[in-house]
């Protein structure tokens, strides 16, 4: 009977003494709006670094000179390799200064990468045994070669040292060449059209590597462009009953193929 109004009284009382006792936990939600205002002008972001974010192509054909200017002073503070297609871009500004800093650019990227492969030659000449140093000098060499600095000639030069060395190292300890190693050394005789010795180094990695698909899609891929029809869907074939795993991209690859051979 008494349940009706003794209960309410005690609700009422037990949240006033809540209220009472926790008054320092209660927020007033103007004054938490106020800091987080203060806050925030506080550790408000840099507004230019957010402005720098427009892609540099749209950079260097929009930007004013100055604006130009300064961009390509950003880019030699950093890591210029990223940069070398708008760099060589803004050489044929109309704006002369513009066009004078791109060029200083690459000739100071050019000199990085010689210096560093001049040390490297001549550290290689004195210890061939070195394996290790031999894979860091090839990759350097490669490094230059796809860095978009040089001309055609050059970069085939260039990356017809990188195949000398792999190839001279290659057969030296086997286990230390990793997969990488022998997709870019296999992808550079193809760029340099070498293709004598091709489908000798798809056998060696194959058997090296006999549980990647890798080594099918390079075999793929030399066959594509020698025009080996009956070689190329042989491999296919073989890919497709093989038990290796096989990704997304290459079931695309096996799929499309093979409904163009049953088009044929």
């Amino acid at each position: 009977m008494l349940i009706p109004i003794w209960g309410i009284l005690f609700f009422l009382i037990s949240d006033i003494l809540i209220r009472f006792r926790n008054k320092e936990m209660l927020y007033d939600r103007e004054e938490l709006m106020a800091k987080r205002s203060k806050k925030e002008f506080l550790v408000r972001p840099d507004y230019n670094q957010y402005v720098n974010l427009v892609p540099l192509e749209e950079a260097l054909i929009l930007a004013d000179p100055h604006e130009k200017r300064k961009l390509l002073l950003d880019i030699l503070k950093k890591n210029m390799d990223g940069y070398v297609s708008y760099i060589k871009m803004a050489i044929e500004d109309k704006d002369s200064e513009t066009s004078h800093y791109a060029a200083s650019t690459l000739m100071e990227l050019t000199r990085k990468h010689m210096l560093i492969l001049q040390s490297m030659a001549l550290e290689y000449e004195k210890n061939q045994d070195d394996l290790q140093f031999a894979l860091s000098y090839a990759n350097s060499l490669k490094q230059y070669a796809d860095s978009g600095i040089l001309e055609e000639k050059d970069r085939k030069k260039y990356l017809n040292q990188y195949i000398q060395v792999i190839e001279k190292n290659i057969s030296k300890d086997e286990n230390q060449i990793s997969e990488h190693i022998y997709i870019d050394f296999i992808e550079a005789l193809i760029d340099t059209e070498n293709y004598s010795n091709i489908e000798k180094w798809c056998k060696k990695y194959k058997k090296l590597y006999s549980r990647s698909e890798k080594p099918y899609i390079c075999f793929l891929k030399y066959y594509y462009l020698t025009g080996q029809t009956r070689k190329f869907f042989n491999v296919l074939k073989k890919l497709k009953n093989s038990t290796v795993p096989i990704s997304k991209d290459t079931l695309s690859i096996i799929r499309f193929w093979m409904e163009e051979q049953d088009k044929c």
